[in-house]
């Protein structure tokens, strides 16, 4: 059984989370066995590159008993009314639903069946269990939920992931870590309070960061999904990310009239990007396309511009935002 907790996040009223912990019994991909694919210790779900259709998802989830008097006051605690849901989204495709639990043990033991049509997602489906109040309370309470449709529980959450994308660009970068105050790089050196340095010089681009920053690198090699330091680290990776991927995309493509003048590394980028950019484009021509727009300075602005809402929602800008205000919020 799952120990729980209280902590307010953004409710002005009491609300449980923090060590409720939804469980996976059984995964199945076309009606097949495939526990394999569940991270249980990650809360993930990866079927990157996997050929499948549909996903179906057997959840359990147990509580303490006692959950009842810390969200419900007295004398509703003796028969509150609530429902217990999975809610599960995909932001790439703007939809949120949910599905019912099923009661097994009264009021401290649920199981319910996630089902997922791989043709209606984008990229991943997130979902959580929670708990919300079926009713309006008939004598409200300060400090406690009171209207229908109010969340006064949830626990943590899982990700179906169908295609991975990094928070920081690593997959065309090479990250090494320097303390600045030492660099032999002069440049480096000169800016030895800088959290990070983009070095074009080489074949391929270079990420340093700066070891010299108290605690950095424990933020950035926490592996962690939930709490402040993962919110500190979401938020740092979505600082520099977002300044990263400006650099990668203009070295890419400021001054290049020409798809075939670019590097392997320089499409692998623009191509991660130009087709939320550019539209009614043909594919092979659609390098060519983007090179041509982001060259001519009467269009360069509002080109760029857009670049910039396609970055933050590549890197999750408000996710991360989010996380950290729940943090600095709470604690």
């Amino acid at each position: 059984m799952v120990l729980i907790t209280k902590k307010e996040v953004f409710y002005p009223y009491s609300y449980l989370n923090s060590q409720i912990e939804l469980t996976i019994s059984s995964f199945l991909l076309d009606h097949k066995e495939k526990m394999e694919f569940v991270d249980k210790d990650n809360f993930t779900i990866d079927l990157t590159d996997q050929n499948w259709d549909k996903a179906a998802i057997k959840l359990s989830i147990e509580l303490d008993g006692n959950w009842i008097n810390d969200v419900f006051p007295f004398p509703e605690s003796y028969s509150p009314g609530y429902e217990a849901l999975i809610i599960y989204s995909c932001k790439e495709a703007k939809w949120r639903k949910f599905i019912k639990m099923q009661a097994v043990e009264g009021n401290t033991k649920w199981e319910g069946e996630l089902k997922i049509d791989k043709k209606d997602i984008s990229n991943e489906v997130q979902f959580s269990f929670v708990i919300v109040r079926s009713a309006d309370s008939p004598d409200p309470v300060s400090g406690y939920a009171k209207r229908m449709g109010e969340k006064i529980l949830s626990s943590n959450e899982w990700k179906l992931v169908i295609y991975k994308s990094s928070a920081i660009p690593g997959q065309h970068l090479h990250i090494e870590w320097e303390n600045f105050s030492q660099s032999r790089n002069k440049i480096r050196k000169k800016y030895k309070n800088e959290m990070y340095y983009l070095d074009f010089e080489g074949d391929a681009p270079k990420l340093y960061l700066n070891e010299g920053i108290p605690n950095l690198k424990v933020y950035f090699e926490n592996k962690s999904h939930y709490g402040k330091v993962s919110a500190i680290r979401d938020a740092i990776f979505n600082n520099i990310s977002q300044s990263i991927w400006q650099a990668l995309i203009l070295s890419s493509s400021i001054g290049i009239k020409k798809a075939e003048e670019l590097s392997d590394w320089q499409k692998a980028v623009l191509l991660q990007f130009v087709h939320k950019v550019i539209d009614n484009s043909e594919n092979e021509k659609i390098l060519d396309e983007f090179l041509s727009r982001i060259n001519d300075y009467q269009r360069f602005a509002e080109i760029f511009s857009h670049l910039q809402l396609v970055i933050s929602q590549k890197i999750n800008t408000e996710k991360a935002i989010s996380s950290l205000l729940n943090i600095t919020w709470t604690e």
